[in-house]
């Protein structure tokens, strides 16, 4: 059996506030990990992650112009062994923000994991009330050359300002 685990990473630890310039971020990701179980690719070409993962943000002290971004980055490929799948196979969709509201419109974003580039997945100006939530539904290609193996690499998910 093959299972694939990443773990997402807070960079501002879950619950606890960070600041960049008079911006406060409060940043929670749950769960803090996801995987996704072994498949026949003939018959399940993409596999669903085992649970969505949601990015809630809060952020207080900014101006009304003032904008803010979540961006996520992979530290390298998945890796089991000295197997690797290229983490560009796995990918997000989204929808939100719920749960929360922006004082500016702010958006949500879909995308493909990247150890290159960190991708945007939350962005807005302004603060928010109630921690908008941003739910990531990920997969994965799923294909036969794959070796088996029980493999892993971390997501960091960083809210910034410019």
């Amino acid at each position: 059996m093959s299972r694939h685990l990443i773990t997402m990473v807070a960079a501002c630890v879950l619950g606890a506030p960070c600041t960049a310039w008079a911006i406060t971020f409060q940043l929670t990701i749950a769960p803090s990990s996801i995987s996704f179980s072994d498949a026949n690719p003939t018959t399940t070409p993409t596999i669903a992650a085992n649970s969505t993962v949601a990015v809630a943000l809060r952020v207080s002290g900014a101006s009304s112009t003032q904008a803010w971004s979540v961006h996520a980055q992979a530290a390298g490929d998945l890796v089991s062994g000295g197997n690797s799948i290229g983490i560009s196979n796995v990918s997000w969709t989204v929808s939100g923000p719920s749960g929360g509201t922006c004082q500016r419109p702010c958006s949500c974003y879909a995308g493909t994991v990247s150890k290159v580039t960190s991708q945007v997945i939350f962005n807005g100006t302004s603060n928010t009330n109630n921690s908008p939530v941003c739910t990531q539904t990920y997969t994965l290609v799923n294909s036969w050359p794959y070796a088996v193996g029980s493999y892993s690499q971390t997501v960091t998910i960083t809210a910034t300002s410019p």
